[in-house]
C-alpha cells in the first residue's frame, strides 16, 4: 500500500482545519482511495458550485487523529526548524521524510562516523537494502539526496569514499522522564518518537546485529522496565534471545504485534530473513519465548510469514502487558 505523502498530509490538515476544501481533493490517489472510495470519510458539499467544495464526514476527524495528525505536526515542525526548502519533497513519501527528521535531530552522531553513500542508505533508509537500489536511490531522487546533505552540512563534500574503521552509531531518543525503556530493532520508532515520548517511553537502537549499545544502558535504565521491539522473523526474534543473555540478571519482555497485525510472505521485497524449516522452531531458542510467542512463532514458521515492526504501536503493545 502507498503511504501518504507531505503533500497529501498538508491537503488533509487544510481540510481538518478549515473544515472545507476547494483543492482536487479526487485528484490525490492516496486521500481518494482512503478517505472518499473506500471509507467515504470526506464528501461534496451540496449545491451547484463550480468548482467542488470538499467537507469532512463525523468520522474523519477521528481517523486523522489517530493516523495523520502527529505525523504532520513533527514534518511542519521540522520544515520550519531545519528551513528546508520543501517544495521538491512535496511527492516524497511519509518514510523518507520521517528519515530527514531522523537525520536533522540526530545529525551531530551520524556527523561523527559518516559512511559511504551506500552503507549511509543500507543502514539510514530502510528502503534501499539491495545494492541495485543502494546505488541508485539517490540518483533516482536527488532532491532527497541534497536535502541529507544540507540537514549534515555536507552540500560541497558529499559522501566520503570509504567507511570509518569500527563504524558503530549510537541513536537513542532519551526521555529525561522515563518510565519505561524499549529497545527497538529498526530505526523507524525513533524516526517519530512524539507519542513514545509523551508516554515517558525512551527509545535505544540495537538492530542490524549491533547489539553494542546494549552494554551502553546504565543504571537508570537498567533500573526502569525494559522491552524488546522487532520484527518477527527470524533475524529479529534471534536478536532478542542474543539481549537477554548480554543482559543476564534482568527482565527484558518482548513485545507482542497486534492480533490482526498484517502478516507478510518472507520473501517480500525489502526483506531478506526467512525461516529454516529444517529444524525444529528455526532453530530459535523456545524457552526464551512466553507459551503466547511460541504460538504466534510457530504460526508464521508454518504458514512462511513474517510481522513487520513498524506497522505496531509501541504505546499499545507496552499498555497491553503492564
Amino acid at each position: 500500500m502507498r503511504k501518504i505523502s507531505w503533500g497529501s498530509l498538508k491537503r488533509l490538515h487544510d481540510l481538518y482545519t478549515n473544515r472545507k476544501s476547494t483543492a482536487a481533493l479526487n485528484n490525490d490517489s492516496f486521500i481518494y482511495n482512503h478517505f472518499m472510495v473506500n471509507s467515504r470519510m470526506i464528501r461534496k458539499k451540496r449545491g451547484g458550485q463550480k468548482t467542488p467544495v470538499w467537507e469532512p464526514t463525523p468520522q474523519f476527524d477521528w481517523h486523522y487523529e489517530r493516523w495523520h495528525k502527529d505525523k504532520y505536526l513533527d514534518f511542519k515542525d521540522f520544515f520550519e526548524k531545519s528551513e528546508l526548502p520543501h517544495t521538491a519533497l512535496q511527492d516524497y513519501e511519509e518514510d523518507d521524510i520521517a528519515t530527514l527528521v531522523f537525520v536533522y535531530n540526530n545529525r551531530e552522531e551520524i556527523l561523527k562516523g559518516l559512511t559511504t553513500e551506500r552503507t549511509f542508505l543500507k543502514e539510514i533508509f530502510k528502503k534501499a537494502i539491495d545494492e541495485e537500489r543502494e546505488s541508485k536511490y539517490f540518483i533516482k531522487h536527488i532532491s532527497l539526496k541534497n536535502a541529507v546533505l544540507k540537514l549534515l552540512g555536507r552540500e560541497k563534500e558529499g559522501f566520503p569514499d570509504d567507511d570509518p574503521k569500527d563504524h558503530q552509531w549510537r541513536f537513542v531518543v532519551d526521555c529525561p522522564t522515563a518510565e519505561y525503556v524499549v529497545l527497538c530493532e529498526n530505526l523507524n520508532m525513533l524516526k517519530l518518537p512524539r507519542k513514545a515520548l509523551e508516554h515517558n517511553i525512551e527509545l535505544w537502537h540495537v538492530g542490524g546485529g549491533n547489539t553494542k549499545p546494549v552494554e551502553r544502558l546504565g543504571s537508570r535504565q537498567l533500573n526502569l522496565p525494559l522491552f524488546y521491539s522487532c520484527d518477527w522473523d527470524y533475524h529479529g526474534l534471534e536478536i532478542y534471545s542474543r539481549i537477554k543473555r548480554l543482559l543476564k540478571g534482568y527482565k527484558v519482555e518482548l513485545l507482542m504485534p497486534r492480533i490482526n497485525a498484517q502478516r507478510f510472505d518472507t520473501k517480500t521485497e525489502y526483506h531478506s530473513s526467512e525461516w529454516n524449516f529444517n529444524i525444529p522452531f528455526s532453530g530459535l531458542e523456545r524457552d526464551d519465548f512466553s507459551t503466547k510467542a511460541q504460538l504466534l512463532i510457530e504460526e508464521l514458521i508454518r504458514t512462511d510469514k513474517w510481522i513487520e515492526e513498524e506497522g505496531n504501536d509501541v504505546v499499545e503493545m507496552i499498555f497491553q502487558i503492564i
